[in-house]
């Protein structure tokens, strides 16, 4: 070997310190979405690759995947997506897996950090998790019920209204004594009270 094709070295002691550093703080549940994703980011930060000299540059070999190591890829994927839109939707059945996995897409689409999450997610599941929880928990947010308190407050005005209205009884009058009144009378309170005429 020449002495021109020297490969640079990592030194492991640094590299095994960073992740128990941040073992501690992926705990932490009251991160927001975007710190999870930037920590994500530089635990998973590759090192700048070196490139060789140019008189050595080989071209790109291309590789192709075998059609039935791309459906059981895609099935794993489905199958991760379906158990992430599980998490993310939680206990809420108001949304079907469509609207929460287009939540899921815009939010990937936005930040690109999230993207890479998804791509790397068997290298660092745990961190992967927290990211999920997190998901889930901007999205119950965002499709939480928020009640107008104009509505609100008409609604506690009717209900007042209608107590109020069945609390109060209207004065009973005393039942008329029809046996002590004459046919001119008892036909006058037939009237009055009925709208009819007994005839009598």
């Amino acid at each position: 070997m020449s002495e021109d094709t020297k490969q640079p070295v990592v030194d492991e002691t640094q590299a095994s310190a960073k992740p128990d550093a941040t073992v501690d703080s992926a705990r932490n549940d009251g991160a927001d979405l975007d710190t999870l994703l930037a920590q994500y980011e530089a635990e998973t930060k590759k090192p700048d690759p070196v490139s060789p000299p140019e008189t050595q540059q080989q071209p790109p070999i291309q590789q192709q995947v075998d059609p039935n190591v791309a459906r059981l890829v895609s099935r794993f994927d489905r199958e991760d997506l379906q158990k992430l839109v599980k998490e993310v939707r939680g206990d809420n059945p108001d949304f079907d897996d469509t609207i929460v996995e287009a939540f899921i897409d815009a939010m990937a689409r936005r930040d690109n950090r999230l993207q890479r999450a998804w791509l790397e997610r068997e290298a660092n599941p745990k961190a992967f998790e927290q990211i999920a929880r997190q998901l889930g928990k901007e999205f119950a947010k965002r499709t939480a019920r928020k009640t107008d308190p104009q509505l609100t407050e008409d609604r506690e005005a009717v209900a007042a209204a209608v107590r109020g209205a069945s609390t109060q009884r209207a004065p009973e009058s005393a039942p008329p004594a029809y046996g002590g009144m004459s046919n001119v009378d008892f036909r006058k309170d037939v009237r009055d009270r009925f709208g009819f005429d007994p005839g009598v």
